[in-house]
């Protein structure tokens, strides 16, 4: 709760310090996440807060002369954040379908200049349509996010579920396999290769694919040797 109250002690002490209020929101947001079952009226306050931090981003944008054009590609990025937490939220509190059109209506009104955060609009429509049970669309979403952002393993991640509960098995493989070759020629962090191996052990597991699980832990466990999550997973073998 300790940068929760500093954050709220930030906004009081200046109501215009726009990073204070971003951070408030991102601070708010995973409270909620972490309450064992968040109740409609948490997610209504995150929301709430968000939607007040947008007002003052867009105010300040029109209002004041921002000291460079980093500025205003920082603020853009802190209200596509912060849009995209208000579409979280809004999930959270109803999983309807008119819920999720909604959602999709919001995500169309949003673009940014990094192709990064472009891909992070793309994984939502993804979602929303996944959500809406219509397979084509969220494929064309998800493939489209990965255009644009190939090392995103969240994506490639919920690529590979969509298949799976499809039925699509031979594909969300090929959707685990390909992420985990492309951080490894990335080199990305040792961290991130790791998960991308876990997830594949993981779908091997569920699959009942018990030896190729095996091996791929063991390809785990040569990264993170103490790792709590690749012994655990072992054991169920």
């Amino acid at each position: 709760h300790y940068p929760l109250r500093r954050q709220r002690q930030m906004c009081i002490r200046d109501s215009n310090d726009i990073e204070a209020w971003y951070f408030l929101c991102l601070a708010l947001y995973a409270k909620t996440l972490l309450l064992h079952t968040p109740s409609p009226q948490n997610w209504q306050t995150v929301i709430q807060m968000c939607e007040t931090t947008i007002s003052k981003i867009e105010h300040y944008k029109t209002s004041s002369s921002t000291d460079s054009i980093n500025n205003h590609n920082l603020l853009d990025e802190w209200q596509l954040n912060i849009s995209l937490l208000i579409i979280d939220c809004q999930s959270s509190l109803n999983d309807e379908k008119d819920t999720q059109v909604k959602n999709l209506a919001s995500l169309d009104n949003l673009k940014a200049k990094d192709p990064k955060l472009n891909s992070v609009i793309e994984k939502y429509k993804g979602r929303c349509y996944n959500r809406l049970r219509n397979f084509d669309k969220a494929l064309f979403h998800y493939q489209a996010s990965l255009k644009l952002n190939k090392l995103d393993q969240i994506t490639w991640h919920e690529l590979a579920s969509l298949y799976l509960t499809n039925g699509k098995q031979s594909a969300a493989a090929m959707c685990y396999k390909q992420c985990l070759t492309l951080l490894e020629a990335a080199k990305a962090p040792s961290s991130d290769v790791f998960s991308a191996t876990i997830n594949l052990a993981h779908f091997y597991y569920k699959t009942q694919q018990y030896k190729l699980a095996s091996n791929v832990i063991n390809s785990a466990l040569k990264i993170h040797s103490e790792s709590y999550v690749a012994t655990l997973l072992k054991g169920l073998i």
